[in-house]
């Protein structure tokens, strides 16, 4: 960002946001091109659901709420990943290391993207969620006690990243399991239902969170000058408020998991079951 002006300069912003968001639109549409729907609900099924219906539906589904209270509780989890912007811009006081600090912390992500569906089908979805969620602790723990040692701090950053790249992913394709599961049940597919419900429960919760670290920040001295973060008595017990955050937060994301039950095994007879009773409702033709 250098040629816009660096990272404190408005044109950065004006001229390169816009060009990547473009970028980002472009590759979606590309993706969701490929998209295949594998659903199976009778040709004439038509989904109709009133509010207190679907509420009352959801009350049944353990497996949601349960999904659901891992993401609330989950939401500082994130905390660490402004650390290293922060760090590169007013401790090592570098627009160069916090551009290439973008490109190697955004490389960390990929990894477990594309590796989502084997680890799910290895270690089944739930586990890899756990597992990554510990190593993220973990990391966040050494973080915690190496904050003034650059390299072993990067490590640990890219190490933490790395751990949850596979998050998104999964917790989406459970989302899907849960409305494959209410089908299974019910009858109904709520999938509109749900996933509104789901984004309302993880946004209302999220402005609840999102006032904790702010009082923090002022509780340390930062209030609308960012500049004080190049002081260290300033940035240290910040940095250590968001590596507490982060690791107390994937502590207490991992506990409902611990009590989700349903496997792959179970999705996979589920949506044979599915398909058999769709395509007896078709005539014997399948959806």
């Amino acid at each position: 960002a250098n040629f816009t002006g660096g990272m404190d300069n408005i044109r950065t912003y004006r001229v390169l946001f816009p060009v990547f968001s473009i970028f980002g639109i472009l590759l979606s549409l590309w993706v969701f091109a490929g998209t295949r729907e594998r659903i199976f609900v009778p040709k004439n099924y038509v989904q109709r659901v009133s509010f207190f219906e679907g509420i009352r539906q959801l009350a049944g589904n353990g497996h949601f709420w349960l999904l659901s209270i891992s993401q609330v509780l989950g939401g500082l989890r994130y905390c660490v990943d402004s650390i290293p912007n922060w760090y590169c811009f007013y401790v090592l006081d570098s627009n160069t290391m916090m551009g290439l600090s973008a490109i190697v912390m955004g490389t960390a992500s990929v990894p477990g993207m594309l590796l989502a569906p084997m680890l799910a089908k290895t270690f089944g979805k739930k586990n890899v969620l756990i597992f990554g969620n510990l190593i993220r602790v973990a990391a966040s723990v050494g973080m915690f006690f190496c904050l003034e040692h650059v390299v072993p701090l990067a490590v640990l950053m890219y190490v933490s990243k790395l751990a949850v790249g596979a998050e998104f992913v999964l917790t989406q394709s459970m989302i899907a399991d849960i409305f494959d599961l209410q089908q299974w049940k019910t009858g109904k597919r709520l999938e509109g239902f749900i996933g509104q419900f789901n984004k309302f429960l993880i946004a209302g919760f999220g402005m609840l969170t999102g006032l904790i670290m702010p009082y923090f920040y002022q509780q340390y001295g930062l209030g609308t000058d960012y500049n004080v973060l190049r002081e260290a008595e300033v940035h240290m017990p910040i940095f250590r408020a968001l590596i507490v955050a982060t690791t107390l937060s994937c502590l207490l994301s991992v506990i409902p998991l611990l009590f989700y039950r349903l496997t792959g095994r179970q999705q996979k007879q589920m949506m044979e079951e599915l398909a058999a009773r769709a395509a007896a409702d078709n005539g014997g033709e399948s959806a």
